[in-house]
């Protein structure tokens, strides 16, 4: 896996973390203003939804694999992989399959678009 990979997958990480999911400076700083997300459940929404309502979201974890990172021109990266959704108990709440598009505008990397597609396929 090269640099570029290693770094964006690290990035895709920090989002699953707590301190960022619950901070809305870190929140803005990964995510672009045109951020769209169409979420597992299906909602489709942007970037002032994700800032308003994210860093309420308690006791869940994420659980990430398989990833596989695609760069579509030297600004543009396409990610994907399987995600576990954790509750507050330890309990599998749901598998999703992931894809992000990143994109690096002036020297520093942000999320532009999330999709998640829930599977019924066994973490």
């Amino acid at each position: 896996m090269d640099n570029l990979s290693e770094f964006l997958i690290g990035l895709e990480l920090r989002l699953h973390t707590k301190e960022v999911r619950s901070c809305r400076d870190s929140l803005n700083e990964l995510l672009a203003d045109e951020f769209r997300e169409i979420g597992a459940s299906g909602q489709y929404f942007g970037k002032q939804e994700v800032l308003e309502h994210l860093p309420e979201e308690d006791g869940i974890s994420i659980e990430a694999s398989e990833f596989e990172v695609r760069e579509l021109s030297h600004d543009i990266v396409h990610i994907t992989y399987k995600s576990n959704l954790i509750g507050k108990g330890g309990n599998l709440i749901r598998t999703s399959y992931r894809t992000s598009v990143w994109k690096q505008s002036e020297s520093r990397w942000q999320m532009v678009f999330h999709q998640g597609t829930v599977t019924t396929l066994k973490p």
